[in-house]
């Protein structure tokens, strides 16, 4: 069956007109002139320095255990290009991502996922920005209930975190240990999921899904967040925070719009939550929690959401080794059982438990081995297990590794990992670094 060739979105358009605007600035020899030293690239434009980096790569992904009728393999080429300008108080980052797979169309995109300014007025400790941008809020390792401000790229990879870039503002006030920051997120994104040759498209082959996002009101609605965070200088430090918010939620529902059309559907929430993190001694306490109310659909609940975790490192363990021991838990419950539940708004943790273990080598490598296994306590039978291993080579390469194995339960719940069936993947990143 081919798919619909929906119109490109006015934020597809948006993306293309940031990305040949900048690229058109920064690649006109009026504008700036170089300074190359063999390490590094660095350029003098505008009164100030410009620093660029970026990766160029290759990532395979191979289908050991998969639906039938489904790709065997993705093969895709990878890259990235981050330039950061600075001049006195004013600071801005371009970052520029791509991916072209051979195999699935929809995975391929172009993009610049974060563009934007800040100045800091020095004397009155305030900053400013505008612009896209990635913002990561939350201390788990393998799951964060309170990272809403960007939404996950499904297309790339349902299981890696790859957030895309939200168009926001936002100011900042510090103090001695402590920061105040609103932030306005100004545009709503649609939500892409994997093509419908991928183990990962969930959806029954009947059904087309349409990204082009239904929301309750304006998508220029904004959402308005105010975090307060800081730290304790004390024998056992405190990193912690705490947000309240009001407009889109980060959870969407899915509903039949047409004939055998499904779309995204976003709606109006207020939040508060936090995340926190205790050091004692070599052990690391990790928490984060947040409760929604949400404001008038129907059928959707108030919800909660808490994750909270350990991590102990045993030290020089062998040969400068270090050997992180991790435990977390996660727990996701709606307030009116009348409503959506998890299995309906597709949510992955809904009371389970992860067991894992971080190896770092300590080398000149960087190399580091992570892993464990996460198992559903709600579902019987349920779990998945992975490991990732991740180094460099010849100090310009940088080579990642991971398996990944998810076995569903054996009630025939329809919750995701059912939806995708018994798997087993393997993943190759090999990248050159510049």
């Amino acid at each position: 069956m081919t798919l619909p060739n929906f119109r490109a979105s006015g934020e597809s358009k948006l993306n293309k007109a940031i990305i040949l605007l900048l690229l058109a600035i920064f690649s006109s020899p009026t504008v700036f002139h170089s300074n190359l030293r063999a390490d590094e690239l660095k350029t003098e434009a505008l009164g100030g320095e410009i620093n660029i980096k970026g990766h160029l790569g290759v990532e395979f992904k191979g289908y050991i255990k998969k639906p039938p009728l489904k790709l065997d393999y993705n093969l895709a080429g990878i890259g990235e290009i981050e330039s950061v300008y600075s001049k006195g108080s004013w600071f801005g980052k371009l970052l520029i991502e791509g991916l072209i797979d051979t195999q699935e169309e929809a995975r391929d995109y172009l993009r610049a996922n974060e563009a934007y300014l800040q100045y800091d007025f020095v004397e009155q400790e305030v900053r400013i920005a505008a612009g896209r941008e990635l913002v990561f809020w939350g201390a788990l390792e393998v799951y964060n209930p309170v990272n809403i401000i960007n939404i996950q790229n499904l297309a790339r990879d349902p299981f890696e975190v790859f957030k895309l870039g939200s168009y926001l503002m936002s100011v900042s006030k510090y103090f001695e240990s402590s920061e105040m920051e609103l932030l306005a997120t100004l545009y709503e994104q649609d939500q892409a999921f994997p093509g419908r040759e991928s183990p990962y498209f969930i959806f029954p082959t009947f059904l087309t899904y349409d990204e082009n996002l239904i929301t309750e009101e304006s998508r220029t609605r904004p959402t308005v967040y105010l975090k307060y965070s800081g730290s304790t200088d004390t024998i056992y430090p405190l990193d912690y925070a705490l947000v309240i918010s009001n407009g889109y939620d980060h959870q969407r529902f899915i509903t039949l719009v047409g004939d055998g059309i499904l779309r995204q559907n976003a709606y109006i929430a207020s939040k508060f939550l936090t995340f926190d993190t205790l050091v004692v001694n070599a052990t690391l306490l990790k928490l984060e929690a947040s409760y929604t109310d949400v404001k008038d659909v129907p059928f959707i609940s108030d919800y909660y959401q808490v994750g909270a975790g350990i991590e102990h490192t045993l030290e020089q363990l062998y040969r400068g080794w270090d050997l992180g021991l991790m435990s977390e838990y996660y727990l996701y419950k709606t307030t009116d059982r009348d409503k959506f539940d998890d299995l309906r708004l597709f949510q992955p943790f809904q009371n389970d438990l992860f067991v894992g273990f971080r190896l770092n080598f300590n080398d000149a490598a960087s190399s580091e081995i992570v892993g464990g296994g996460i198992f559903d306590l709600e579902y019987d039978g349920e779990y998945s297990l992975f490991a990732e291993f991740n180094t460099r080579v010849f100090d310009r390469f940088t080579v990642s590794a991971d398996i990944r194995k998810i076995v569903p339960n054996n009630e025939g719940t329809p919750t995701l990992y059912q939806l995708i069936g018994d798997h087993l993947r393997i993943t190759l990143n090999i990248s050159y670094n510049f």
